[in-house]
């Protein structure tokens, strides 16, 4: 059975498929419909692309029948301003409210999230959605206790120090790591030279699929930090042997929302010409 299907009603022969697929498996016959080299399904990675981009709706591959794509409907695209201002009104959270964001909320956007770019379109970042103040202050206790372990490291550092002071302020009834969420999203991915590449694209596309639904989000570094280091918690996370912890999102409502942008410098920039 053939992975990459034509159909020839809709097809214009513009050669776009061909001409769009990044491995270069797609050709063109005389007659001009574009067809999967022989031999080569087993190197397609399944980006969709021949898909995506053929104007006509004329391609499909088998994992991608046309009755599961969705056409884009560019009226409803937000312009450049919309794109703007969410991502200029972006803001770390450290101040949540009482309240769970849905089960159903969550759900929706990681299935957003999951049309992040991956390398070579793997799609093996995978989830844990941690929720529950009980839960949390099992994941807060795992981080206190990295963080002993780490202050009494030769040689002695600010940092090492700083992450005593820290466990000490848990200890005390505060809450540095995980600033008092109620929920944690943590990126998984196999242990690979793209694994932190991925995870990193996929929390960044969290963090702005959950902002443009009301939701707040802070990159948990204290417990991205302790993840490697602490057998017990990437245990408790379900994290296998081959896998890695790319990082966290602390996440929830927000007490307070944003209502100024302030200005920020440009970022420097070297222009090769």
């Amino acid at each position: 059975m053939s992975l990459f299907h034509v159909d020839a009603a809709r097809c214009r022969k513009d050669g776009i498929c061909s001409s769009i697929c990044p491995i270069g498996i797609i050709s063109v016959a005389d007659d001009g419909l574009p067809y999967m080299l022989e031999g080569q399904q087993s190197r397609c990675i399944g980006c969709g692309h021949c898909v995506a981009f053929c104007p006509h709706g004329a391609s499909s591959l088998e994992h991608l029948p046309m009755e599961r794509v969705v056409k884009v409907e560019r009226s409803l695209l937000p312009g450049a301003e919309a794109v703007d201002l969410l991502l200029k009104s972006r803001r770390s959270l450290r101040f949540f409210n009482n309240k769970a964001v849905p089960r159903e909320l969550v759900q929706e956007i990681i299935e957003t999230a999951s049309y992040q770019p991956t390398a070579k379109n793997q799609r093996a970042v995978r989830w844990v959605v941690i929720n529950g103040r009980e839960n949390l202050d099992k994941i807060n206790a795992l981080i206190a206790g990295f963080f002993d372990r780490y202050a009494v490291m030769e040689p002695p550092t600010p940092q090492k120090r700083a992450g005593k002071i820290l466990a000490n302020m848990w200890r005390k009834g505060q809450d540095p790591f995980l600033r008092g969420a109620r929920q944690l999203a943590v990126a998984i991915a196999q242990k690979d030279d793209w694994g932190y590449s991925d995870c990193a694209v996929g929390l960044t596309y969290f963090e702005l699929a959950a902002h443009a639904r009301g939701v707040g989000c802070c990159w948990a570094g204290y417990f991205t930090s302790a993840c490697p280091h602490t057998p017990e918690l990437l245990e408790f996370l379900g994290v296998k042997s081959d896998e890695m912890v790319g990082g966290g999102h602390m996440f929830g409502y927000p007490k307070v929302r944003v209502s100024y942008i302030p200005p920020r410098a440009v970022l420097p920039v070297n222009w090769i010409e």
